[in-house]
Order: C-alpha cells, then structure tokens, then sequence
C-alpha cells in the first residue's frame, strides 16, 4: 500500500523547509554566479520579459542539473513533499529568482521539471503522486504544467502529470 502525502511533523518540518532553501539557493547561485546581493538586486529591477533566448535555455539546462542531482539525492520523502506542501510559489521570490525566471522566459520550465521530478522520486520511494497533484491543483494552476527538455522553446515538451503514464 502506498503512503498518502501528509504534512512532515518535528523536525522533518525544519529539515523539509531547508531542502526546499537549499534547493532555490543553488538555483539562484546558478542564475546569478558571482554576484553580490546587491548586484542581485539591480537585475532584478530591470526585469523585463523577452522571448526564448540561448541564455535561457543554458540557464535552464544548469537548474536540470541541479534539480536531477539534489531530488535524487534526496533521502527523505518528507523533504521532497515539503516542495508540494511549501511550493516553489513560496520560495521562488528569494532574492528575486523568480523575476530572473521570467526574463529568461524559463519560470515555467523550472517550477515544472521540479514538480515532475520530485513526484517521479516520490513514486520510486512508493508514495502516493495523486495526492502531490491535488496539493498542486489547490495551491497554483499547475494543470496545464509542462517543461520543454531543452529550455527556451524547444519542441520536446513533457507534461507534469505524465510522470503518471510511466
């Protein structure tokens, strides 16, 4: 029988909401190398939007290798669960992540690929992946959700929910 998605309890909760910190950090760290907070800032301000670009979908290829690497080295179903439970809607405005998504036209691409790897990592550990959709369905529109394997507007585009037809 498989788990049903609760919440984690005692320190899962302070260990889950570090995962997820520690997860965007190193996105940010990708999207903004030797920058100082500061520096950080200013990009941030003079986001605007823009159509595919290479340095977008190099950007987007960087956060694959983050996310494939910390989602399969992640221990602990209550950790990946803490990125449904807590969403990347919460921690995508650490230092403006989430602006610097958009103008590379790569936001929904990455929140995607990390919904669709931590349900597939769910699903090898034997949790329950319906229940993470409903969180999604309740906490973001995700339902269209998809990524584009080569980030931008590349043509091979997966679904989220087709984790669930594998």
């Amino acid at each position: 029988m498989k788990a049903a998605l609760t919440g984690p309890t005692g320190n899962e909760e302070a260990e889950s909401q570090q995962f997820c910190t520690n997860l965007w950090k190193k996105i940010e760290s990708t999207l903004f190398p030797n920058m100082s907070q500061e520096q950080a800032l200013d990009v941030y301000r003079q986001t605007v939007a823009n159509d595919w670009s290479a340095e977008g979908a190099e950007a987007f290829r960087s956060i694959k290798y983050i996310v494939d690497r910390e989602i399969e080295g992640c221990p602990s179903a209550a950790q990946l669960k803490a990125l449904f439970l807590h969403g990347p809607w919460n921690m995508i405005h650490i230092s403006g992540i989430g602006n610097e998504l958009h103008r590379l036209n790569e936001y929904t691409n990455t929140v995607s690929y990390i919904f669709y790897k931590a349900l597939e990592k769910l699903q090898t550990m034997g949790q329950e992946g319906e229940d993470a959709i409903r969180i999604i369905f309740t906490r973001v529109n995700l339902r269209d959700f998809r990524y584009r394997e080569d980030g931008g507007s590349g043509t091979d585009i997966v679904e989220v929910s087709s984790v669930f037809q594998q």
